[in-house]
């Protein structure tokens, strides 16, 4: 969950004191995918989290079999909002 931060604040930041933030906004496709070692795209984002797993996995909606195994996903390769599926605890615990 170390991305959490990263991705979803900092990801969508504008400017910090004026200056630019090279955020999602500013990614062209090659930099907001994910790409195997061979630099080919994964189709689907590989779901290995136990928070999407549990109580009840998320139907899958997406199958990638670009690798030797096949990725079976509620996520396609390309920028998603986590919260609602991880929400922040910190934003949870100062509203509680």
């Amino acid at each position: 969950m170390e991305n959490h931060s990263f991705d979803n604040l900092y990801g969508i930041w504008g400017s910090v004191n004026g200056k630019p933030v090279n955020g999602l906004a500013n990614a062209d496709a090659a930099h907001a995918t994910q790409v195997n070692q061979g630099g080919t795209p994964y189709l689907c984002l590989l779901q290995n989290d136990p928070n999407l797993t549990s109580p009840t996995p998320l139907p899958t909606t997406c199958v990638d079999n670009t690798t030797s195994t096949t990725v079976r996903s509620a996520f396609a390769n390309r920028p998603f909002d986590i919260d609602p599926y991880i929400p922040n605890r910190r934003c949870q615990e100062r509203h509680a």
